[in-house]
């Protein structure tokens, strides 16, 4: 029986989750998953939408890419069908923080909301601190935020919430012109390894590749 390899054309892939604007995390993901699995001889991958116009021939010259994109490592692909899998249908939805961009979903579920005393780790915040605090007055929790990139050095903004001009990273020290740090790191510095992190919301503009690979070898 003769086998025929048919070209990938006008291809559409569907998720478990509606298409909106809050779900653009799950929409990226659930494409660079796919990808991965499925057209790893791919050299390069761009996202875009049906409103946004792309100069091919400019990307495929742009100097500042010097070499092709190539297929992530398996424990890349490994993370991205973890994060994207179903695992427990929450019942019990909250939004905690501005229901557009800042906030995100919690379940509330009691075998999975924070328990008394939780400890939160929340990356990436543009100067919206809408998710930390509302997770402050929902849950109770120690909140510590972080975000390099708004220009703003150490603060204390209450009780339970700590700001941190740090990024998170793959690595500890200068990236750009920014301070960053490996979880690890973090939390050795934070004094909080007898603590559990209940919490880590990460928003960090596609850091997290880079970082949860680490995060994964430490074990934490």
């Amino acid at each position: 029986m003769e086998k025929k390899i048919l070209p990938m054309k006008n291809i559409v892939i569907l998720g478990s989750f509606k298409d909106a604007y809050n779900n653009l995390t799950y929409k990226t993901l659930f494409g660079y998953q796919w990808t991965t699995l499925h057209c790893r001889q791919a050299q390069f991958v761009r996202i875009t939408d049906e409103d946004m116009y792309m100069h091919i021939p400019g990307i495929c010259k742009d100097p500042l890419r010097k070499t092709p994109m190539h297929s992530p490592p398996p424990l890349e692909v490994g993370v991205s069908v973890y994060l994207t899998s179903l695992q427990t249908h929450c019942t019990e939805v909250l939004r905690i923080g501005d229901m557009t961009d800042g906030g995100w979903n919690v379940c509330h579920v009691k075998p999975y909301r924070p328990p008394f005393p939780c400890l939160v780790y929340s990356f990436g915040i543009n100067k919206d601190f809408s998710f930390d605090d509302l997770i402050v007055k929902t849950y109770g929790c120690d909140v510590h935020s972080f975000d390099p990139s708004i220009g703003q050095p150490d603060f204390r903004r209450g009780d339970k919430i700590w700001f941190h001009n740090l990024g998170l990273s793959g690595v500890t020290g200068k990236l750009r012109k920014w301070k960053v740090s490996t979880l690890k790191d973090i939390v050795d510095n934070l004094n909080h390894t007898s603590r559990r992190v209940n919490i880590v919301k990460m928003d960090i503009e596609f850091s997290e590749w880079t970082s949860l690979p680490n995060i994964i070898k430490t074990e934490l």
